[in-house]
């Protein structure tokens, strides 16, 4: 029996493997896999929105995914949102013991939908880690947030009270040399960093404030024309509609703030050429004085945020499959890249190979006590295939960025195969 134990480690963690290469579906009512393959332009490259998602939640958080669900300070289990508003005191996650428990999360995409088009619900979420003790007493935060193995997370809505006292920190810290800062000036940094990443998706899409974007689109559009008929009437000094000036007037300051947007969500028009043309959507709501017209690509995500706000899940899931259909005859390429990238955030390669090496790891350990085979070919036949899983995983991600692998990725994948050839080796 014990001859077959390596062939049938082999298999379970194969099956693992291959079982999560399955096209990623939707567990909700809303379609967040098609809105997490939209191709966008952030930081130079263009990347699905699930993955401008995840590098946020990892940089705010340092997680990939967000908790909804935990204890209260009695030990009693529920949705974050419910026993807080019990008055139960410090929350905390899912405790090493509670092995039955399974909290609900919001992956990156989920996440992203509420910052970006339902910001009231986002802002009640904790996903801002402060873990300073200093910073926590100059904040005040006790008895605040989600505790997790002695670490806190806190929503926007705890944070932001405290806005002024982290811009002054962080204003401090960063005239300072970063190799001479502090841990706490680093931790406040991260703060800073982290509230002004979050602000920044919030006025993405719409602004943080319209709870109809798509009503207001047309509103604006309509103002469009009797607005400016007024402001030049009133820079001429002649009678003018007051009315609809204070209209147009009040979309163009809300509008401004989405052109400040790092995430370019609008892609070029299909004689323009370059993907140095996508755009903001305040860009394309401002242009709209001159065009008196907006790009599809702006109704498509204005219905999606009108429909996600209203808790209308049907008709966002059919405004996100139309766009993303759209975009096939024009940028067929781009979306295949993007959404080969959204499955492999997905699929997580390094994140598996990993758990399996390390499993090797504790086998080839044992070899070398025992002098036993079976774990000796168990640890070979897992190196090998973590190394399989974490050399497709760097081809793969040298294929969607475009360019060589980061450093570290790649001497953990040499590791890993010369460490396969140890063991093999060792008889």
């Amino acid at each position: 029996m014990r001859k077959l134990l390596p062939y049938l480690l082999l298999g379970l963690f194969t099956l693992w493997i291959v079982s999560a290469l399955r096209t990623p579906k939707s567990k909700g009512y809303t379609d967040d896999v098609s809105f997490g393959q939209l191709p966008v332009l952030r930081e130079g490259r263009l990347q699905p929105l699930d993955s401008v998602g995840m590098n946020a939640l990892i940089q705010i958080r340092g997680t990939r995914k967000v908790p909804l669900e935990g204890n209260n300070e009695k030990g009693e289990w529920g949705a974050f949102l419910k026993i807080r508003g019990e008055g139960s005191g410090q929350l905390s996650e899912r405790r090493w013991y509670q092995f039955g428990k399974r909290p609900k999360k919001l992956n990156a995409s989920e996440w992203l939908m509420e910052v970006m088009m339902h910001p009231e619900i986002a802002d009640e979420r904790y996903i801002f880690a402060v873990n300073h003790p200093d910073l926590l007493d100059e904040l005040g935060l006790d008895d605040q947030g989600v505790e997790k193995s002695g670490l806190f997370y806190f929503t926007f809505h705890e944070i932001s009270e405290h806005f002024p006292t982290i811009r002054r920190h962080a204003q401090s810290a960063f005239n300072q040399e970063a190799a001479l800062r502090t841990p706490f000036e680093k931790a406040v940094i991260k703060v800073w960093v982290g509230l002004n990443t979050y602000m920044e998706f919030k006025n993405t899409i719409a602004p943080q404030d319209s709870h109809d974007f798509n009503n207001d689109l047309e509103i604006y559009l309509s103002s469009i024309a009797p607005g400016l008929e007024a402001w030049r009437s009133q820079n001429a000094g002649t009678e003018h509609d007051e009315t609809a000036l204070d209209l147009f007037s009040g979309y163009m300051d809300r509008f401004q703030h989405l052109s400040s947007a790092g995430t370019l969500l609008i892609p070029p028009s299909k004689d323009s050429g370059t993907s140095d043309q996508w755009s903001t959507m305040g860009t394309n709501l401002i242009q709209a004085i001159q065009t008196m017209g907006v790009r599809p690509a702006v109704r498509s995500y204005a219905k999606m945020a009108s429909a996600f706000h209203g808790d209308n899940s049907g008709n966002f899931n059919q405004a996100a499959s139309q766009y993303k259909e759209s975009l096939k005859p024009d940028f067929g390429t781009e979306l295949k890249r993007t959404s080969l990238e959204f499955s492999y955030n997905k699929f997580s390669p390094f994140y598996k190979s990993t758990v399996i090496y390390l499993i090797a790891f504790l086998f080839a350990c044992s070899t070398w006590f025992n002098g036993s085979e079976w774990t000796r070919k168990t640890a070979f036949y897992l190196i090998v295939l973590s190394a399989i899983v974490h050399t497709g995983g760097l081809i793969t991600r040298m294929y969607i960025e475009g360019r060589p692998p980061r450093h570290k990725p790649l001497q953990l994948c040499c590791f890993c195969w010369m460490g396969s050839g140890a063991v093999r080796s060792r008889h």
